[in-house]
């Protein structure tokens, strides 16, 4: 019978045997399964005994949690965690951990690439090629964007790569991100402004901000007439942040010249959402984070923070600390490298 049981809720798209393998000798059992988001009340019956949940974007709440009595950590798969109940999770002793450096440079390309798809309108003319039409002015008028400014929501580890990979690009930069300190985005070569300087000065705005109360809805139509005409929007962080129907508005009646996201309200976006026949939209379908090498390293993680648990010491990045003190002497080892 397996020391540890872990179950991962709604892996993604391949075999889990390479992770069976290298945790079998750990005596810990690694279930994989491919829940969609409204299916994880399946939980308490296909894994009652589940010790860890590895979720990507199943919600894993107070409900939930309260139905797995051996429950004692939840592994984020990636950075967010607003699908997870951290302070249920914190009351009940169940540590919470997430991979906050595994996809930061692949986000912050994707990013950077779509900016420059929607300045250069690259969608809109590979269209016209592929339709005979030929020339130029199909997609007049396009500027230079040299000397621009770009606005950056959240400069955390993704925000500041971008900032990184742009640092030569002739571009001017403003950054709102009031957990940051000003230094430290004065020394990425931007500017600290607040949220409505930012909207005001931006003729482009990028987004890298964990969804919280705070940031939900943060870009409404309020938002949007605050900034200049003809600006770009570009979201690679969470769908929520953006007020979806605002958004559309926006992009209708001309405010905004182009919106380009990764990640939307509803997520696969819905056929018969607006956004789908807007030809000011480029999509793509919430894989920023993925890169072959990305993917590795996130299995990797999984594999080592579960051997870290088995053998008695924390995952490497714990999100609720608070959980340490209601666990007491039950409480795990701090992490050490392994």
């Amino acid at each position: 019978m397996a020391e540890l049981v872990a179950v991962a809720t709604d892996y993604l798209d391949f075999d889990p045997a390479w992770e069976q393998k290298q945790l079998a000798a750990e005596g810990i059992e690694f279930r994989a399964y491919r829940l969609a988001k409204d299916e994880g009340e399946k939980l308490s019956e296909l894994a009652p005994d589940a010790n860890v949940l590895v979720v990507a974007a199943l919600p894993i709440t107070a409900a939930l949690m309260a139905r797995l009595p051996n429950l004692k950590m939840v592994l984020r798969l990636g950075v967010g965690l607003d699908n997870v109940d951290v302070e249920a999770a914190t009351r009940r002793g169940v540590y919470v951990a997430n991979m906050p450096t595994y996809c930061t440079r692949e986000v912050a390309e994707h990013a950077v690439s779509l900016l420059f798809a929607c300045t250069r309108q690259i969608c809109r003319q590979d269209h016209n090629v592929r339709q005979g039409r030929w020339g130029y002015q199909y997609v007049r008028p396009l500027r230079q964007w040299q000397d621009r400014t770009l606005g950056v929501v959240g400069c955390g580890r993704i925000g500041s790569e971008v900032l990184r990979i742009l640092s030569h690009s002739g571009l001017r930069f403003v950054v709102y991100d009031p957990y940051v300190e000003e230094e430290k985005v004065r020394e990425l070569g931007a500017e600290p402004v607040d949220f409505d300087a930012l909207l005001a000065k931006s003729d482009a705005i990028t987004i890298h901000a964990p969804l919280t109360e705070e940031t939900q809805h943060m870009f409404d139509g309020e938002a949007f007439s605050r900034m200049r005409n003809g600006a770009i929007l570009v979201n690679t962080a969470r769908g929520p942040i953006v007020a979806e129907s605002a958004l559309v508005a926006a992009l209708q009646n001309g405010k905004l010249a182009c919106a380009a996201l990764d990640v939307t309200e509803v997520e696969p976006l819905p056929l018969d959402s607006p956004l789908r026949s807007l030809e000011n939209v480029l999509l793509t379908p919430h894989m920023a984070w993925y890169s072959e090498q990305s993917l590795q390293v996130l299995r990797e993680w999984v594999v080592q923070d579960l051997k870290r648990l088995a053998r008695g010491f924390e995952p490497r990045n714990v999100v609720n600390p608070e959980v340490r003190k209601v666990l007491g002497e039950k409480a795990l080892r701090p992490a050490r490298r392994m």
